[in-house]
């Protein structure tokens, strides 16, 4: 029994993968890197890329509020 739920919620934390929908992509090249702005889900992410090959995914976040103290994702 306990095998039985192990997988289920393995399969359900897996399930949502396939669905992601990937918008517009802009590129900025600088001497060493490029930065890339993605739209993944309605959401704004920058993937940074060395000529080294490594690469960094953040997500954008915008501040809201009268006093910018709550953060928020920020929207494509």
């Amino acid at each position: 029994m306990k095998k039985i739920i192990e997988i289920v919620i393995a399969s359900l934390m897996f399930a949502n993968i396939g669905y992601a929908e990937i918008k517009g992509i802009e590129h900025t090249a600088f001497s060493d890197y490029w930065l890339s702005t993605i739209c993944v889900d309605g959401y704004k992410y920058v993937v940074a890329s060395s000529n080294a090959g490594s690469v960094s995914v953040v997500q954008s976040i915008r501040n809201v509020g009268l006093d910018r103290r709550y953060i928020l994702p920020e929207e494509c």
